[in-house]
């Protein structure tokens, strides 16, 4: 299982997805609830509470974790990040490591930038003064988009965008498998 470090999240999270695909007699009987919140603000469904045995590189520890609705496999949240006796977790990232409670578990970081995709104007197009138009824009693809169910991506200009041009673009959600070309505001 990947777990996937947030800083920001108070609890470690297990995905339902992963829950299920535990054996059911390893499966811990879920209890209560905690009103998770996920980074915007927004509720996130959750299905409850249990101790689960982690392991996390050679460490393995007993942690309660909360089954909820996620994305990622697995969030490791403060409640691990920061160690037992008031000890927080040192991340390396130079090193690949994270120390936890003395013991270095291996980590791989994945940046922002593997998330960023070149957005290209479809035709040179002016907009005047004053003014706004929608405007047909190519989207990078991978090979992998085109497997992927849903392939949304938020396009919003960036500081070298800004810094380059006079034009305002409103962040727009574009979904790149619904066709060649997406529309933007500019």
């Amino acid at each position: 299982m990947v777990f996937t470090v947030d800083t920001g999240a108070t609890r470690t999270i297990l995905s339902r997805k992963m829950y299920d695909r535990l054996l059911e007699g390893a499966r811990p009987q879920l209890r209560g609830a905690a009103l998770l919140r996920g980074a915007g603000g927004a509720y996130i469904k959750e299905h409850g509470r249990a101790a689960f045995k982690v392991r996390l590189g050679r460490m393995e520890l007993e942690r309660e974790m909360t089954v909820a609705d996620i994305e990622d496999e697995a969030l490791l949240g403060c409640d691990v990040l920061c160690g037992s006796d008031n000890v927080p977790a040192d991340i390396i990232l130079s090193k690949g490591v994270i120390v936890i409670n003395g013991q270095e578990v291996p980590c791989i970081q994945r940046s922002a930038v593997d998330y960023a995709r070149k957005v290209t104007v479809a035709i040179d197009t002016s907009v005047p003064a004053l003014s706004e138009a929608l405007v047909d824009v190519f989207v990078d693809r991978r090979e992998t988009d085109d497997n992927a169910g849903c392939a949304e991506y938020l396009i919003e200009a960036g500081q070298q965008f800004a810094d380059r041009y006079p034009l305002v673009v409103a962040p727009t959600l574009v979904d790149i498998n619904q066709g060649p070309t997406c529309k933007i505001r500019v």
